[in-house]
């Protein structure tokens, strides 16, 4: 092997060991299966909690949502009534100035 050839090698082999290595590190043994069955039947469990909590919060949020759109259209209705009423309050103390003002001439011939 040349020089060149030589140093690829012992550079491959070094950086394989250290992979090799790694990878004994992470890697579970046999006997830890029941562990790592564990954990993932543990992460599944915080899907399906997480997927339920979720769910449940749409349900509030969308309740809370539908709420609030009929205390806005309440408060509308409140508003246009209270229009209504300040408009006929309007017009009820223009015929009662009308109608003192026909007592006063009435007044007149008494």
């Amino acid at each position: 092997m040349n020089h060149s050839h030589k140093t690829a090698y012992t550079e491959l082999k070094s950086m394989y060991d250290e992979l090799q290595s790694y990878l004994d590190s992470v890697m579970l043994d046999p006997e830890d299966e029941s562990l790592l069955l564990q954990c993932e039947l543990l992460g599944d469990q915080i899907f399906a909690y997480n997927a339920a909590i979720l769910k449940n919060n749409s349900v509030i949020l969308a309740k809370g949502q539908g709420s609030l759109k009929e205390l806005i259209n309440q408060a509308k209705d409140a508003k246009e009534e209270l229009k209504s009423a300040e408009d006929k309050v309007k017009v009820l103390a223009q015929v009662a100035n009308a109608v003192d003002k026909v007592l006063a001439q009435l007044a007149k011939f008494l």
